[in-house]
Parts: C-alpha cells; structure tokens; sequence
C-alpha cells in the first residue's frame, strides 16, 4: 500500500518538473545542459556500466540500468538544498541546474523505453517493441498538446470561476493522475504522462496557483515515497552487503562529484562555485530507485544486488546534505 502511494508522489514530482521546464530557461542553461549533462551523464555510464558488468558480474542489460541509475541525480534534493542556502543564482547552482534539466529528459525518455529494452524476445522483438513505443510516444504527445491547446485552459478557467480552492486543487491533481493514467492506457510510462501532463499546464495563466496548491502533496507524497525506498531495504541483507553498500556509494559519491567538478572547472567556474555543483549532484537521485524498482518487474537480479545497490543509492542522496553543509 505504501509502494502504491509512493507511485503518486512519484508522479507529483514529474508533473511539478514539467510545469518548471521552461524552454526559455533550458535557452540559457543550454551550454550547461547540453555539454555538461550530456559530458556527465555518458561518461558516469560508461564507468559505472564497466563496473556493473566487470565486478558485479551483471550482464549487459542490467549493465545498462545500473549505468544509468547512478548517471542521475536528485533534483529534489539539490534544488532545495539551493534555496534553503540562498545560491539559487550562483553560477555552481545554475549549472546544476541545467545537467539536472539534461537528466530528467535523459531518464523521462529512457523509461518510456525501458520496457523494449528489457523484452523476452530476440533482437528483432526489440526492434519492433522500441518502433511501437516510439509511435506511441508521438501519438501520445500529440493527443497532449490539443489537451493542452483546447481543453486545459477552458476547464481550468471554469474551475476558478467556481473560487473554490478544493475544487481548484482536486481538479490539477485529477488532470494528473488522468493523463498518467491515459499514457498507461498506451503502455507508455506514468512518469512520461505526468510529466507532459506538468508540459500542457505550464503555459497557462493559473500556473504559479497551481504550483503553490500542488506543492505540499508532492511533498508529503514524496516523503511517503522516501518510506517506502526505506521499507524496501532487507535489513539483514544489507548487513550482510555492507561492503558492496560502502563501495557503491563512496564510489559513486567521489567518481560523479570529481567529474562535475571537473566539468564545471572547465566551463569557466571558480573552484567554490564547481564544489557547489558537484557536491549538489554527487549522489544518486529518486530516478536511480525508480529504476532499480522497475527493472525488478521486468529481469531478475543476482541474489543480493538488487538490494545492495538500492541501499547504496539511498545512502549517497542522504550524504549529500551533510557534505552541503561542510562545502557552506
């Protein structure tokens, strides 16, 4: 019941970053995002991928899903870590800010295709799993923006008509969960249907009322998610992994924050503004767990992996406050 719950807040954090996607911004933040993220998120594949399949001993497949969980970082936590320290407009938060725009397109996309890339089949069932899941994306993007251009806006202005703040809020979480709902519908990721759901909201007028109703769910419904990582974790299993954990996260911790550092020292930064930037992105992110959980329902990890490398990530998204306040 918890996991279910936690799906939600999944989606409230997709459709919350779909509404903040802002291609006015991603046009400033276009260096940062496109040759720093793309910098750091191939290069943290091809090591962790090698280190998956060479020391780990997972085949290619799984190589892949562990490659690209420990790519992604938490926007959630880097965000707010900004903020509470009042650096949002620091050159160091700003590049964060555009490899964390470059990610959360990187994993939306890879998970609508996970599924094709994780078939029972052969190659060629693949080939026709990723030309049907691409056709379908389309299909669905399209059917997004009439939404978007022709019903949203009216429905929304006729529900603040009403001055009813409940209704105004039930309506937002409905429009949702409603088009997550329609992308499952096409065997396509609730994580891509709430996030063009956020997409189809974003440009119109009640968009910051939106925001300030919907942020205390996601919240709540994001910590419910954080419970149910907690909860998923067999204690004794990892126990008896502890140095697989320890290696995992200190790997990942050090490995991802001395190449962003070095990537931001590259783009121009002073060191103080790089160490913001690697420190806020140096650990896995609620993706990275997202994905492990859904690679679960669809391969089978060796005995204890699975765990470990979920214990592993979820350790190094709770470093990264700690190290935050050091780098203060």
């Amino acid at each position: 019941a918890v996991t279910t719950m936690s799906e939600v807040g999944v989606m409230l954090l997709l459709f919350v970053l779909g509404m903040e996607f802002s291609l006015g911004e991603l046009k400033h933040l276009r260096r940062y995002a496109f040759v720093a993220g793309t910098a750091q998120v191939f290069i943290t594949m091809a090591a962790a991928g090698a280190a998956a399949h060479w020391l780990l001993g997972l085949d290619a497949a799984l190589s892949v899903v562990v490659a690209v969980a420990c790519a992604i970082s938490s926007t959630a936590i880097s965000v707010k870590l900004y903020n509470d320290m009042g650096v949002t407009a620091s050159s160091g938060a700003r590049l964060a800010l555009g490899v964390a725009i470059f990610q959360d397109i990187f994993i939306i996309v890879f998970l609508v295709l996970m599924p094709a890339l994780l078939p029972g089949g052969g190659e060629g069932a693949m080939g026709t799993m990723l030309a049907a899941t691409l056709a379908k994306g389309v299909a669905f993007v399209a059917i997004a923006i009439v939404l978007a251009r022709f019903v949203i806006p009216r429905l929304l202005h006729a529900v603040a008509a009403t001055r009813s703040r409940e209704l105004f809020t039930l309506t937002v979480v409905g429009l949702c969960v409603g088009v997550a709902f329609l992308a499952a519908l096409m065997d396509l990721s609730l994580v891509l249907g709430a996030f063009v759901a956020g997409l189809a909201v974003s440009e119109c007028i009640y968009k910051h009322r939106i925001l300030s109703d919907i942020a205390p769910l996601k919240d709540l419904f994001l910590t419910v998610f954080f419970v149910s990582v907690g909860l998923s974790i067999d204690l004794a299993a990892a126990v008896t992994e502890w140095q697989l954990i320890l290696a995992v996260a200190t790997g990942l911790i050090i490995g991802k924050s001395l190449l962003i550092g070095i990537l931001a020292r590259l783009m121009g930064l002073s060191w103080r503004a790089a160490s913001f930037a690697a420190i806020g992105l140096g650990s896995a992110g609620e993706f990275s767990l997202v994905l492990l959980a859904k690679t679960s329902e669809l391969a089978t990890w060796p005995a204890g992996t699975s765990q470990a490398l979920l214990a592993a990530m979820a350790l190094s998204m709770a470093a990264v406050p700690v190290f935050m306040r050091f780098a203060k």
